[in-house]
């Protein structure tokens, strides 16, 4: 398991890419088509409809209602709790 950011690059760069996803599953070894996305924006989720992989959103950043992500957590615990709940 593994946690990445992309926080030197411009959001739309690496959303319009997928670097961020392609990056993160090559470091894992593992395909983007096994990632989740837990993201705090529209752009997060949008990323995970491009990849058709789940997206949670969490309400931690200034996007805290849209329509995007599969489900909804008030912060990044919450999503990874809901996961290991889920997977287990």
């Amino acid at each position: 398991m593994g946690t990445f950011c992309a926080p030197t690059l411009p959001t739309e760069t690496v959303i319009a890419e997928n670097r961020l996803v392609v990056e993160a599953a090559t470091s894992l070894g593992v395909t983007p088509a096994s990632c989740i996305v837990i993201g705090d924006s529209w752009r997060d989720m949008q990323l995970a409809r491009a990849l058709g992989v789940p997206g949670l959103h969490v309400q931690t950043g200034p996007e805290k209602t849209h329509d995007g992500g599969e489900k909804t957590f008030p912060d990044v615990l919450s999503a990874v709790d809901y996961l290991i709940e889920t997977i287990v």
